[in-house]
């Protein structure tokens, strides 16, 4: 069943709103993507380094915000369909996220934290701030149907991954700047409070944009148990499109959690601080030239031949050892 307009206005009025949100949208993930390195990525693995934590004991760290990961995205995964407003129940998890990053305090005010206390508290502050991002990535298929016409979805998807390239890029270069400048302690306070106000501009983002399509109207269901969440995952196992992608997909997750490790990898061949910091400008550059290249050639091949050579470019990975 289709979505319909609500509130529609003139034909120019609700292309100015899908405008306004396809905007919005970019900013509010350029400005979570940017927040990220502070959550799972390479700044906060960054940080545990600076802080005595041993290179083994982070990559434990990574697997277990992967393991939360996924056990959040299945446990919620009708999480779109218990709320008739995706948009809205988005706030309340930006916001949740951008408030978890005030736990980081006592640590960063605190001279001498042995690092295990580290370790455990990052871990357990990160791994909420996971699930509550898991949610939001659940329920931003549903928001995309509700803020814009999925037929701009492909033009959205783009100026989405230029936005996520340029803030990284640019947030990276400065924290970089502030490690180099700065002593690292206040670095990583710096870091920490500006990923935390970047988060609360993505949540500023989020209330911006307007719902302009009522919703699909889902069939009146039984009240939820295991055994239905059970036969759910079953059904879906058994989709062909399932079948199709879980393999791809589940070696592109091994990969990306190659590159997401990176910084270890830097910080093992005895690269300093602010080069490692770098390596996330790097990612963020790729992604940004991606989007770029996605623009353009979907144009003129077909998704699935685009496909095939983002499969290859991943395949250069093989090229780090």
């Amino acid at each position: 069943m289709h979505p319909k307009e609500i509130n529609a206005g003139s034909p120019r009025e609700v292309w100015r709103k899908q405008r306004s949100n396809g905007i919005y949208y970019a900013i509010r993930e350029g400005c979570y993507a940017a927040a990220a390195l502070f959550i799972s990525g390479t700044f906060v693995q960054l940080y545990l380094s600076q802080q005595g934590v041993s290179t083994v004991d982070i990559g434990v760290f990574n697997t277990v915000l992967c393991v939360v990961s996924l056990i959040a995205t299945m446990a919620f995964s009708d999480l779109a369909e218990r709320r008739p407003n995706a948009t809205r129940q988005n706030d309340w998890l930006l916001l949740a996220i951008s408030l978890f990053f005030v736990c980081y305090l006592p640590l960063l005010l605190h001279r001498h934290a042995a690092s295990l206390a580290v370790l455990l508290l990052v871990t357990a502050v990160a791994s909420v701030q996971i699930v509550l991002a898991s949610c939001k990535g659940v329920l931003d298929y549903k928001m995309l149907y509700q803020i814009i016409d999925i037929e701009r979805y492909g033009a959205v998807a783009s100026m989405t991954g230029v936005s996520i390239g340029l803030f990284g890029m640019a947030y990276s270069w400065l924290f970089a700047q502030a490690l180099s400048r700065c002593s690292a302690r206040f670095a990583f306070l710096i870091g920490f409070c500006s990923s935390a106000l970047l988060v609360f501009a993505a949540y500023v983002c989020n209330r911006k944009m307007t719902v302009i399509h009522d919703l699909f109207q889902q069939p009146k269901q039984a009240k939820d148990s295991f055994k239905n969440k059970v036969i759910m995952v079953v059904s879906v196992l058994r989709q062909p499109e399932f079948r199709v992608f879980v393999i791809p997909n589940t070696l592109r997750g091994v990969t990306i959690g190659i590159l997401n490790s990176l910084v270890l990898v830097a910080l093992e061949l005895g690269a300093s601080a602010k080069t490692a910091a770098n390596l996330a400008m790097a990612g963020s550059i790729g992604y940004l030239l991606g989007s770029l290249s996605y623009n353009a050639l979907s144009r003129v091949m077909q998704p699935k031949h685009l496909g095939l050579i983002g499969a290859g470019l991943l395949c250069a990975v093989i090229l780090l050892p």
